[in-house]
This record gives structure tokens, C-alpha cells and sequence, in this order.
């Protein structure tokens, strides 16, 4: 704090040197106290008749200066300060955890150690569903009655697994197909099963058809370790 001498106007900004009102130099508070100290006691001596060596003033050491307080500023930059710090903390944590808790692969493989699905696999997934639905419906579709007409007089023979089997007949192109479903259209190729070889019989469907001048029924066939279904006018059993 500091005051003019002249007009007594007090100014709280320590860097001003001069009054801004009749430009006095300005006096700090400690300065204005030793000016009134060593102005009563010179005016107590001259009143007693004192020498004016006696007349002196007398200055006494004053009180320091309070250091001035941390500004504004200063507590913002600190604060600021703070919160990166902790944020760069959470950060780090949040890494750390999710490194731990994500499961990792390892050469294509899940955690579990199962094998991902080929499309090879899904293929033959595709194709056993659909043969074990076709054989749930022929399943549950009626026996045909005794006035139903047979491709053959006679019960087709059993092999020694007590299942019917039957014989490929000659083709003009040396080979019967085995079918995915029961439509020649539809139903892709799964093998070839060549002509007077002996095939296992699963079981046939009521309706028949004529192709390539043919009459037959699609039955469910098994071959060399394959099940699908065949054109039973190039069977004979």
C-alpha cells in the first residue's frame, strides 16, 4: 500500500512511484511511519530546549514486507496440473485391464482350442442335415399299400448286415449318379457309382416318375462310404 504525502490518496498497486493526481512521490506505509516518528520526537526535544544534534529523528526498524500470496493464476496451472496427471493414470489402468481381459487367439485357434469351420466342413455339414431330414420325412410319410406297383416282383436281397441291396444296371454312359436330393435337376452330383456295382438300399420314395424313358422311384442309396439318393429305373433288385 502506498499514499500520496500531498493529497493523502492511497494507491494498493506497490509498482507506482508517483501520485496520479499531482504527481508527489508516494510513500509506502512503512516510509509515512518513520516520516511521523522522527517528526513527534524532533518536536519533543526542540520543546525542552534540546541541542539539534538531539533533534534527530530516530528511525525504527519497521516490520517486513509480507510476501504476496499465490495468485490465481498459479492454483490454476496446478490444478490443471493435477487432473492430467490423474487422467494419464486412468489411462494407463484402463490399458492394462483391458490387455488382461480380452481373450486372445493364438495361430487361428479360440481359447477354447476349437478349430475354425472350413467352408469344406460346411459343405458336408449342409449335406448330412439334409439327408437325415429327407430320411425323417420318408420316415414319417405312410408305407406304401400291397396294390402299389414295385419296380420288381421280387423283395430286393439283403446282405449280410440284414439291409437291401441292389445292382447297378448298365448304362449308355458306364455310371449311375448319386444325387444330394431326390431331382435330377436340383439335386447336385455327389459320386458316380459305376455299372454292376452293388449299392445299399435305405429306403424309397411312394411316387414314380419316368426319366429318359425309365420308370422308377428316387430311393436313399449308401456307396462306398457316401449317402444320397438314386434313380431307381437303372437299379436292379
Amino acid at each position: 500500500m502506498k499514499q500520496c504525502p500531498v493529497c493523502k490518496a492511497a494507491y494498493a498497486d506497490d509498482s507506482l512511484s508517483f501520485c496520479l493526481n499531482d504527481g508527489a512521490t508516494l510513500l509506502s506505509a512503512a516510509d509515512e511511519q518513520v516520516t511521523q516518528v522522527a517528526s513527534i520526537r524532533s518536536t519533543n526535544r526542540t520543546d525542552f530546549g534540546t541541542s539539534a544534534a538531539d533533534a534527530a529523528p530516530v528511525f525504527q526498524n519497521q516490520p517486513a514486507t509480507p510476501m504476496p500470496m499465490p495468485t490465481r493464476q498459479s492454483s490454476k496451472t496446478a490444478f490443471l496440473a493435477a487432473a492430467l496427471v490423474a487422467l494419464l493414470l486412468l489411462i494407463v489402468i484402463g490399458a492394462v485391464a483391458a490387455f488382461l481381459l480380452v481373450p486372445r487367439r493364438d495361430n487361428g485357434n479360440s481359447i477354447s482350442g476349437a478349430a475354425t469351420p472350413t467352408p469344406k466342413d460346411d459343405r458336408q455339414n449342409e449335406k448330412i442335415a439334409n439327408l437325415e431330414r429327407q430320411i425323417q420325412d420318408l420316415k414319417k410319410s405312410p408305407k406304401p399299400s400291397a396294390a402299389t406297383p414295385s419296380a420288381s416282383n421280387s423283395p430286393a436281397p439283403l446282405n449280410p448286415s440284414g439291409k437291401a441291396t441292389a445292382r447297378v444296371k448298365p448304362a449308355s454312359d458306364g455310371f449311375l449318379a448319386m444325387r444330394s436330393a431326390p431331382n435330377a435337376e436340383t439335386g447336385y452330383q455327389i459320386l458316380k457309382i459305376p455299372s454292376g456295382a452293388t449299392v445299399e438300399l435305405e429306403d424309397c420314395q411312394q411316387s414314380y416318375q419316368t426319366i429318359a424313358g425309365r420308370r422308377g422311384r428316387w430311393c436313399m442309396v449308401s456307396f462306398a462310404g457316401e449317402t444320397g439318393w438314386a434313380f431307381d429305373g437303372w437299379l436292379d433288385y
